[in-house]
């Protein structure tokens, strides 16, 4: 198997697991405070990670800092619609149709008119299904969807140009996202008083920051310079099926019509990998 695969499906895994880990151990810690310091603990492991480039790296952002700012905007914009979304209609939806939509936009790049009405399909059916549903956070939904296959685009593109690998460019592309939430925390009614933690606490932050965002954006950046923003897109929709999975094992909070919606646009978009592996266990099972 190709190791981008590995990377996409590794990809999925974890960050489906990590995120019941953390909204189990993470609930009571307040969302500027975990963002804060989960993506310092981001800066500082992909620093450590690659710090025989770390001059060669940070170097890129004056060379070119028009597209590094692009990817530093978008990424911030993600958790930002990632936590409006949640307020306006369910973590469950916004993950589901922004996921989607990113194999609705991979397949209009491959201009596959079926994938595309698949996934459309598919995301009307989680409109349905959802009884969270709202027009506000459809949008919401769809326009993280979009800030993420332009992150893939554009990063993408960015490597490529600067022979950058994975951990290169998640070394440097945190700063803006870290600068926007220190903004939101001044400005909240605690201030910097929401900074303060305790050492039990920094240890929590410091896991729930490796465990939910190096190792699995680690894979997800491996596996796009490897596969292409199309192809992981397609990947990647499996993620809210896996999601919905884990959830109804774990918590017993079954959704089987949003788990049907989503399953229909994954297998669209997954079905030329799905036939091909289907005739190679064919063939071994007659050799």
């Amino acid at each position: 198997m190709n190791l981008g695969y590995i990377f996409a499906l590794g990809y999925v895994l974890l960050l489906s697991l990590s995120t019941i880990w953390v909204d189990a151990l993470g609930a009571h810690i307040p969302v500027l405070t975990l963002l804060f310091y989960t993506t310092i603990t981001a800066i500082v492991s992909f620093n450590l990670v690659r710090f025989k480039r770390i001059k060669t790296n940070h170097k890129q952002i004056a060379i070119d800092i028009k597209e590094w700012a692009k990817m530093g905007v978008l990424v911030s914009s993600v958790w930002f619609f990632t936590y409006y979304g949640a307020i306006h209609s369910s973590p469950d939806f916004l993950i589901a149709v922004s996921y989607i939509f990113m194999g609705l936009l991979g397949s209009y790049l491959r201009q596959n008119k079926l994938k595309i009405i698949a996934c459309a399909i598919s995301i009307g059916l989680c409109c349905i299904f959802s009884p969270n549903y709202s027009l506000l956070g459809l949008l919401v939904a769809l326009s993280m969807g979009g800030s993420l296959f332009t992150y893939l685009i554009i990063s993408d593109k960015f490597c490529k140009k600067y022979q950058m690998e994975a951990g290169d460019i998640l070394a440097i592309r945190y700063y803006l996202l870290l600068i926007g939430v220190f903004i939101a925390v001044l400005i909240s009614k605690q201030g910097l008083h929401s900074l303060e933690i305790s050492w039990q606490m920094a240890g929590i932050l410091i896991t729930l920051g490796l465990a939910n965002m190096v190792i699995p954006i680690f894979c997800s950046q491996s596996a796009l310079g490897l596969l292409g923003a199309s192809e992981l897109s397609f990947i990647t929709s499996l993620l809210p099926v896996i999601g919905f999975i884990f959830t109804d094992l774990t918590k017993h909070a079954w959704h089987p019509g949003m788990l049907f919606a989503c399953t229909v646009a994954t297998i669209a978009l997954n079905i030329d990998k799905l036939a091909s592996l289907s005739l190679k266990l064919k063939y071994r099972v007659e050799a």
